[in-house]
């Protein structure tokens, strides 16, 4: 059900963006993302739900051949959690089995980066490196955080999400007036 259900969804949003994206509009294209790996270890199912993903991100793959603009994260994250666990077998990525603690999120980012044409950024060992090798103040990366989270707890609420552990966050406009005073700091910072 998973798999025909995802890919169905996936053809959907796929018609619809080479619609959208086909137009004048912003001259946007559409980059899916195969899905992140599942860590089967850390939280198991009575079945192997990585598998399950593999197979999803196999098919997401295969539609480059349709034109679609695919970047593979599921193989390169797979491989990455078997390669470090090969020197230390308790390694994860996904402490809950889902959600990435830092190291995940930058393995993710550097993948992400890499796959829109910037190896050297992505070669970095975190997003602090990164920054430094680009001349960026690092004193940036707790403000850039801070206007990101300040948006998503906003946005989800707004959205009737109610994700465990997510703060209920301000309105949409106090989050906003919030962030651009957060974006002045930013910017002088910047400069």
């Amino acid at each position: 059900f998973f798999f025909s259900s995802r890919r169905r969804h996936t053809r959907s949003l796929c018609d619809w963006s080479s619609d959208v994206c086909s137009s004048d509009l912003a001259g946007a294209r559409l980059i899916l993302v195969t899905p992140p790996f599942y860590d089967d270890q850390v939280s198991p199912r009575p079945f192997v739900y990585n598998d399950v993903l593999k197979r999803y991100a196999d098919w997401l793959l295969a539609q480059r051949e349709q034109g679609w603009l695919v970047v593979d994260l599921h193989h390169a994250m797979t491989a990455e959690v078997a390669r470090r666990r090969r020197a230390d077998p308790k390694f994860t990525f996904q402490p809950d089995g889902v959600h990435p603690n830092d190291a995940g999120h930058w393995f993710v980012a550097s993948r992400l980066i890499a796959a829109l044409g910037d190896a050297q950024a992505a070669s970095a060992e975190n997003p602090q490196a990164m920054l430094r090798q680009a001349g960026v103040p690092v004193e940036l990366l707790p403000l850039v955080t801070e206007r990101a989270q300040l948006r998503r707890d906003a946005y989800v609420g707004a959205a009737g999400h109610k994700r465990p552990g997510l703060a209920k966050g301000l309105t949409i406009p106090e989050a906003e007036e919030a962030a651009a005073k957060l974006d002045a700091k930013i910017q002088s910072l910047w400069k």
